[in-house]
């Protein structure tokens, strides 16, 4: 894997791939399946944490979205799946995560706001100075540390693959190669495109995505 970053090339050992678990991250999966599948079609339309429109959004309510992230990461570092690894992170303040060849992680950190990430892509490696506050209260960067409004701790957690079946459906898709990553993708699309136009609410169609 080609490194940078202040990390030499053959010194990342791991990627680590950080997901707030969506609208049902607090829900068992037991709670989904009594609730009104009308209910659970529109919860999966809202985000605790990120504004990113409803199509990406149901992506994050079924994990696809950091599915989709396994095989991109796969394809863009050339890191084998094996060493690709999906978390829980309810307060999307570290975006993403590489462990080194000797144990130490090196996170990026930021708020659940899209314009940073767009910026770093259109000037890296260039740091271009902005003035990006936090899009859903306005606090600083430094109250979230201190604990203003919050307690200021960061938790993980490994995902549930039973509630998130589409991280598995991803790995499987990568793992096989070929097109199958495509057509998982463009069967994503379909059905999030149903979920979205009420063509058919129910909750096999979200859990199955």
């Amino acid at each position: 894997m080609e490194s940078g970053q202040g990390i030499p090339k053959g010194g990342v050992k791991k990627i680590i791939l950080t997901g707030s678990g969506g609208t049902f991250r607090e829900m068992s999966l037991e709670d989904m399946k009594k609730e009104d599948p009308e209910v659970l079609r529109k919860r999966s339309t809202t985000h605790p944490n990120w504004d990113m429109g409803a199509k990406i959004t149901v992506d994050s309510s079924t994990m696809m979205n950091k599915g989709l992230e396994v095989i991109e990461a796969h394809w863009l570092y050339g890191v084998d799946y094996d060493d690709i690894e999906v978390v829980i992170h309810p307060q999307s303040i570290v975006h993403s995560a590489v462990e080194c060849q000797d144990t130490a992680i090196l996170m990026q950190t930021g708020w659940p706001d899209m314009r940073l990430p767009i910026l770093y892509a259109l000037s890296h490696p260039s740091r271009v100075p902005a003035d990006l506050p936090n899009p859903r209260d306005g606090r600083n960067f430094d109250d979230w540390w201190i604990g203003d409004g919050k307690d200021g701790k960061l938790t993980f957690g490994k995902p549930d693959l039973e509630k998130y079946p589409c991280i598995r459906l991803a790995y499987r898709a990568g793992r096989i190669g070929g097109t199958m990553p495509a057509i998982l993708s463009a069967a994503n699309e379909q059905a999030v495109e149903l979920l979205l136009t009420k063509a058919r609410a129910s909750l096999v169609s979200l859990r199955c995505l």
